[in-house]
């Protein structure tokens, strides 16, 4: 019998095809999804996605993804509590944790690093919470989608509240959705 095969896991695996940045097969990944996934499907899809992204902006305080075809008019609220407030209650625990590590550290190095680290996230936390005002608006109007009007009338319906306002809470909606 010859010399045994190794296999790759397969997290290993669609990292490996996936030639992204990142120490572990998991980071690659996880980077993936946060910076490439969404291009590419808006590409493959010809603009037209049926995975949309919740994008909080610049800073990428927030992202989720939601598919098209399991989305209901709880979606948005399930998104805003669910995962945006969340996100915002671990964002508040790190500053308070690099606050803790800035006041008792004794290494200048590690104080810096923590500085940098908190000013980072305190810009996080600040965009979710811009975010979430216009979230929350969307979710209070409980919006029906019809997927017979296909996807362009749809990206803007998700993102007009019952008062008839736009909020720009999806990626890429300016592409999506066209000139108007």
């Amino acid at each position: 019998m010859g010399p045994a095969v190794r296999v790759p896991q397969p997290r290993q695996f669609i990292a490996k095809a996936l030639g992204n940045k990142g120490a572990t097969s998991r980071e690659v990944i996880r980077n993936y999804f946060l910076k490439d996934f969404f291009a590419n499907h808006c590409k493959i899809f010809q603009k037209r996605p049926i995975y949309w992204l919740f994008d909080s902006g610049k800073q990428s305080g927030f992202k989720a993804l939601i598919y098209l075809h399991r989305y209901t008019p709880d979606t948005i609220g399930n998104v805003r509590i669910d995962y945006l407030h969340r996100m915002q209650r671990v964002y508040e625990n790190e500053i308070d944790r690099m606050q803790d590590m800035i006041e008792h550290s004794k290494n200048p190095r590690e104080v810096a690093a923590s500085v940098k680290r908190r000013e980072k996230l305190q810009k996080q936390l600040k965009e979710c919470r811009e975010y979430d005002e216009k979230v929350s608006h969307l979710a209070l109007s409980r919006i029906e989608l019809d997927l017979d009007d296909g996807v362009k009338v749809n990206y803007r319906k998700m993102q007009t509240a019952s008062d008839s306002k736009f909020y720009e809470v999806l990626a890429d909606s300016k592409n999506i959705m066209g000139k108007k």
